[in-house]
Formats: C-alpha cells, structure tokens, sequence
C-alpha cells in the first residue's frame, strides 16, 4: 500500500485557549456511569443538518488543545463538539482528578473513557442540527485508542484523524484495533522524527488488500521536532482538509 505524506513546515505556535463567541454554546452531559462532562459546541453555521465533528483530548491534556482546530472545522461546515474527558479540565473533581491517580487506576479509568463518547454522541444525537449518520473523530495522543474503539461500534463514523498517535501503555492495543476498522478514512499526523512510527503504526494496522483506495489512510508529517503538535498554525487545515474531503458531499 502506497501511503500519502506532505511535508508541513512549522508556521509558528498557536496558543490553545478555550472558547468563546457566539456560534460557541456550552454542553454538559451527563454519563451513564454518573461522570458530569463539560464542553463546547460550534453551531453550525448554515441551516439544515451538518456533519458532525467530535474532538477527544489525549490524557492529563483537555480540551483547551482544540480551540482553532474546532473553528477551523466549523469555518468548514462542521458542527463541533469538544469535550473535556472524566477527570480533566473542567470535567475533573476534587473526588475524581485524572492526574491524581495512580497509573493502576488510569488505565481503568481511561478504559471506561469511551462511556464518555457514548454520552456525547448521544447528545449530538439530539440535536435537530446535526447530521449523525455523518460524524468523524478527531483523537490525539493515547485518545487514539478511545477513537478507534469507538469507530469500530459506531457505523456512523465516517473517518478518523489521529494526532500524534501513541502506543503508550493508555494504547497499548492501538495496532490491532486500527485493523479492525481497515477501510475506515484515517489520517495521522506527526512531527517529522516521529514519521517513522506513524509508517510503522500504519503498516502494522492496514494491510494491503484491507484497503481499497491509498487515499483511505494518509500520513501528514510536520516539521514540529520537540514542538507541541496541538500548537502548530498548520494543523486545524490540515485535519479538517481531511475530514472535509471524506465526510462533506459536494453536492
């Protein structure tokens, strides 16, 4: 299989910052397992139903991350949701602190994590200006796992973008279950000394003949060495470039 790669030069950094404005609305929702989720929703802009883009933060990060990737997403035609994960950000409390725990327990607890993207499609679900047979996944870091899995009972995910995907122990398993979403449109991004895992990853979770079009899986390289991903100006056009293109009609 032939994978896609551009070379992005660092334009310098972005700033991650929370939302506001008003095409931005706060979301809360509650799991089935009693975790209260904070967040932020961009409208979308135009009437009628649109895609769907969900935003997963990686562990002990929060949602602060995607702030011009979800506008940018939005300025495309995306109705955007970007949570804060159980026990980050503003969803932690003073009895349930991710950082706080001890690493037994933060593999459980970033585990049960997908309870959390149940809840919040859920939510989106509801709401008369979503599309919902149209959602992509936006994951970085060990939230890589949590997408995948995620992508794989969920027939209405249409692609997945992976930031800087890791094969910590929080994702140990994130090879075999990429292979079981083979076909699925997935992009990773990643900073050029980490291209060559990002090929390895690739390979050891698509295989040739599991894929119909080398357009399905694409590899974005950034030159971001020892630079924080999530605070590169090239990012937001890079991730919602891709999820444009395999999730927006242009009819």
């Amino acid at each position: 299989m032939r994978l896609l790669a551009s070379l992005t030069v660092l334009a310098g950094l972005a700033m991650p910052a929370l939302a506001t404005g008003d095409e931005v609305e706060p979301m809360r929702v509650e799991t089935k397992d009693k975790f209260v989720l904070k967040g932020d929703f961009w409208k979308p802009r135009k009437k009628g139903r649109a895609p769907a883009a969900l935003l997963i933060h990686g562990a002990t990060r929060d949602r602060s991350d995607y702030a011009a990737i979800a506008e940018n997403l939005n300025k495309r035609g995306f109705a955007v949701l970007s949570v804060d994960l159980r026990g980050h950000g503003q969803s932690a409390t003073e009895e349930f602190t991710f950082s706080k725990l001890d690493e037994e327990k933060q593999s459980i607890a970033w585990t049960l994590a997908i309870r959390d993207i149940e809840a919040c499609t859920a939510w989106l679900r509801k709401r008369e200006d979503v599309h919902m047979s149209n959602l992509s996944l936006v994951a970085q870091g060990s939230a890589s796992i949590i997408a995948a899995r995620y992508a794989e009972r969920d027939e209405n995910v249409r692609c997945v973008a992976l930031i800087a995907p890791t094969g910590d122990k929080l994702a140990k398993d994130l090879p075999r279950t990429l292979k079981k979403i083979a076909g699925m449109p997935t992009l990773v991004v990643t900073e050029k000394n980490g291209r060559e895992d990002a090929v390895r990853l690739v390979e050891a979770s698509f295989q040739e003949e599991e894929v119909e079009l080398d357009e399905l899986v694409e590899i974005s390289v950034m030159r971001a060495d020892d630079v924080d991903l999530m605070r590169d100006k090239r990012l937001p056009a890079t991730v919602s470039g891709f999820l444009r293109k395999h999730a927006v009609s242009d009819d």
